[in-house]
Parts: structure tokens; C-alpha cells; sequence
């Protein structure tokens, strides 16, 4: 409406060649970075913080490299025991779709998207996503999920999950809440919403991680509670009491040996002749097959950005480095074949984060040049944050004497950034968070 107005009033019109335009009022906090990239707590720029806070917690510099915002710790559970934990067939549904079993999962949506609709690439994707379960869970023993040596008493089980700090960072939440996202609404949120667990693990394992988490994940983020075997096995009882019969009665993705030797031939003829490949192929069994497509399939859609697994220790992140985005020229953003949306680099952002997949519309791209970029599902506040963010990392940088905060120590920064990152403020009040 503005536009309008004053395009009738004031004869105005966008400048086109103007490389660093003034950002729209809902953007103008990316601009406190400049000085404050230094302070996690900007006064004033809620939705700044927001957006930062959503980096970190969305896992954006796991995938995407940001000089002045690294990643700490990958967000995504360790998967290098995953076995112990889960079986083939949940891990194979959880990817598919992580929503299917958590209404909040914080993993993304990698599959299922606009550009992988056709009945061709579901089964594409439906081997990868069988090859990659099958990888993570190599080699496991069966499971006993009803064991009841580490089961007690349910109903006491509950009352200790609110007395010794459970909920400073996990909620039970069967259904969707709707409420606005907000910095204090993330605090809740650091540990998974733990609904459905008694259909995705074992008492065993439930068990054991409340006694000592580091045991299983020595980089873990919850912390030893110090709780007694009688109350380790109520809280184990309570928590196996939540079960998804929805999620358990989806069918099993099956394996189809003929795609799975079109996606490891695909990946093969790109690293040698196809008559090369083509012997390669043969001379590999099943389980070699389903080995190979799982690692590619693991690299090149990033898994290892948000999580550990064995043998990606040293892999480099898959996404576009970040780190001066916001001043990328709008012609260097690729609109595809979309002109729904403004020529500007805002909305481009705010379109990409909004569905990953938009600017695929129209191309037909065999499936390893699709867009990847995952969904996760953001509400209109949280692309609003992540654009703020996103156009704050840019290249209009000012001399390091004029920023706030350089007297502060920087390992009193580095503190508080881990304060975050490890909830503190979820169990203790703390002047600032």
C-alpha cells in the first residue's frame, strides 16, 4: 500500500543498481550486528536475537559455514551407537517423515518435498532412505522392548519427572500448542518433546541414559542427574508409557534392488567411465550396495552437519558459506523459473526459508541436481528472525575499535554463548537470559 502511495504522490521508483539499498522496517535490526556481533543479547533486537538464537538451535551452521557465527556442537543426536538405541524399520520411517512420529520434531524434512513428487523419485528416495537406516543400525542385535528389569513404578515416575528438573528443557506435548515462538519458548523446547518414546527404544536404553547420559554420548548436553536405580527405572516406566500407535502402524519402506543399483550407479559414473562403473556394480553384493548408496546418500544430503556418525568426522559442510549473504548481488540468487515474489534479496530469503524447494518449480532435474535444502517447517516469526539474521551476515563491516563489547573477555562471551547452548537458564535464573 505504501508503495502505491507513494509511487502517486511522490513519483517514486526503485533504484535497481543500488548495491546496498536501505533494508524494510522489519528489517532494520540485521543492521545492530554490524556493531554488536560481539553481544548474544541485544537489547532492543528481539527478532535479531531470535534469528540467532535459531542458527544455533536449527543447526544453519552445521550445513552452512558463517564466520562470525560458527557452530559449537552439532544439535542433532550422535548416531555413531544409534543401534543400541533404535531398529531399521523406526529409523527408516523417522526419515521419511520425523513429523509423523513428533508433531515438533526439530529435524527437518529432507523428503516428501515439492520436487520429489513423481512415483520415480519416491522410490529413489525410498532405497536411499532404506540404504541410510540400514547403515546406521548395522549389525545390531535384537532388541528387547519389553524388559522390565528396568521398569518401576510409572506413577512415581511422573512425579519425579517434574521434581529433579525434567521439564527445565523437555515438555510432553501430544498435541500442538499454538503459541508464538519466542526466546523463552525455546528454552522448553532444548530437549526434545519426549511423546511416542515407548514405541522408538527399549526400557534398557531409557534406563541407562538417565543414569549417565555422557556414557552413551560423552558430548551430550544433558547432564548426569545423579538419580538412584529405583528412581532411573519410575522415570524409565513413565516415559515408556507415551506410545505412538499411529507412527507403528505405518508400513516399512521396502527395499527395491533395482533402484538401489540405478542410484549407486548414478553415484559411480560420476567418479569413473560408465563402462567402469558398470563393473563396479557387479562385483558389489547387497550389502555393499546398500553401504555405498547410504554414504552417498549421507554426504550429499549433509547428515553429517547436525549429526555424528561414524567415518564423517572430517566432512566439510554441504551448503552455501553464509558468511556475507546478506550483501550477495540479487542477481547471484537463482529465482529458477519463480517470479511470484519481489526481485530482492529479502524475499528470496524469506521464500527459500519458507519451502526449500520453491525456485525447483518448472525444471526437470534428474535427482542429484534437485534442491536439497530440507524443511523445516518455520512459522511466519521464525523466517521473519532467520531473514533478520541471514541479511545481518554481511559484508558492511566497520573497524573493530567501534565495536560494543571489545573489553569484555572473550571467554566470558564464549561462557555465555555455552550458556544457551547447554540450557543453564532452563533450571537457574540468570541476569541477561
Amino acid at each position: 500500500e505504501d508503495k502505491e502511495r507513494w509511487k502517486e504522490e511522490y513519483d517514486w521508483e526503485k533504484m535497481h543498481h543500488w548495491l546496498q539499498p536501505m533494508l524494510p522496517l522489519r528489517y532494520t535490526q540485521a543492521s545492530c550486528f554490524k556493531c554488536h556481533n560481539n553481544d548474544l543479547d541485544i537489547r532492543g533486537a528481539e527478532t535479531l536475537n531470535l534469528g540467532l538464537l535459531l542458527v544455533d538451535k536449527l543447526g544453519c551452521n552445521g550445513c552452512h559455514t558463517i564466520e562470525d557465527y560458527p557452530q559449537l556442537i552439532k544439535i542433532g543426536p550422535n548416531l555413531k551407537r544409534a543401534k543400541e538405541k533404535l531398529d531399521r524399520e523406526w529409523v527408516a520411517k523417522w526419515i521419511k517423515n520425523p513429523r509423523s512420529f513428533r508433531h515438533n520434531a526439530n529435524m527437518p524434512s529432507q523428503f516428501g518435498q515439492d520436487n520429489q513428487k513423481t512415483p520415480e523419485m519416491q522410490a529413489w528416495n525410498n532405497n536411499e532412505i532404506y540404504a541410510i537406516s540400514s547403515f546406521l543400525v548395522k549389525n545390531k542385535k535384537t532388541r528387547n522392548p519389553s524388559d522390565s528389569q528396568y521398569s518401576g513404578d510409572a506413577e512415581n515416575g511422573e512425579k519425579l519427572f517434574g521434581a529433579i528438573g525434567c521439564k527445565g528443557c523437555h515438555v510432553i506435548e501430544p498435541e500442538p500448542v499454538n503459541a508464538e515462538v519466542t526466546l523463552k519458548e525455546y528454552t522448553k523446547r532444548h530437549g526434545p518433546n519426549l511423546i511416542g518414546l515407548g514405541s522408538k527404544t527399549t526400557a534398557e536404553w531409557v534406563y541407562n541414559w538417565i543414569r549417565d547420559p555422557l556414557t552413551y554420548n560423552p558430548d551430550s548436553r544433558m547432564p548426569n542427574l545423579r538419580v538412584n536405580d529405583q528412581d532411573a527405572k519410575d522415570i524409565t516406566a513413565y516415559l515408556l508409557s507415551f506410545r505412538n500407535n499411529e507412527f507403528e502402524n505405518i508400513g516399512d519402506i521396502q527395499l527395491d534392488e533395482q533402484v538401489l543399483e540405478k542410484i549407486a550407479f548414478t553415484h559411480l559414473s560420476k567418479q569413473m567411465p560408465e563402462s567402469f562403473a558398470e563393473k563396479k556394480l557387479v562385483d558389489m553384493d547387497l550389502n555393499e550396495k546398500l553401504d555405498y548408496v547410504a554414504q552417498k546418500s549421507i554426504i550429499h544430503y549433509g547428515c553429517f552437519g547436525c549429526h555424528e556418525i561414524d567415518g564423517f568426522e572430517n566432512a566439510k559442510p554441504i551448503g552455501t558459506e553464509l558468511t556475507e549473504e546478506g550483501s550477495k548481488p540479487v542477481d547471484k540468487l537463482d529465482f529458477g523459473l519463480f517470479h511470484n515474489i519481489e526481485h530482492v534479496n529479502y524475499a528470496w530469503f524469506e521464500t527459500k526459508l519458507g519451502n526449500p524447494r520453491t525456485f525447483d518449480q518448472g525444471k526437470v532435474n534428474p535427482p542429484l541436481d534437485k534442491l536439497k535444502m530440507p524443511n523445516f517447517n518455520l512459522t511466519g516469526n521464525e523466517i521473519e528472525a532467520l531473514t533478520t539474521a541471514i541479511l545481518a551476515f554481511n559484508s558492511n563491516k566497520i573497524d573493530e575499535k567501534l565495536k560494543v563489547h571489545q573489553s569484555v573477555d572473550e571467554l566470558a562471551q564464549h561462557g555465555a554463548r555455552l550458556i544457551k547452548q547447554y540450557n543453564c537458564q532452563g533450571c537457574h535464573i540468570i541476569d541477561g537470559f
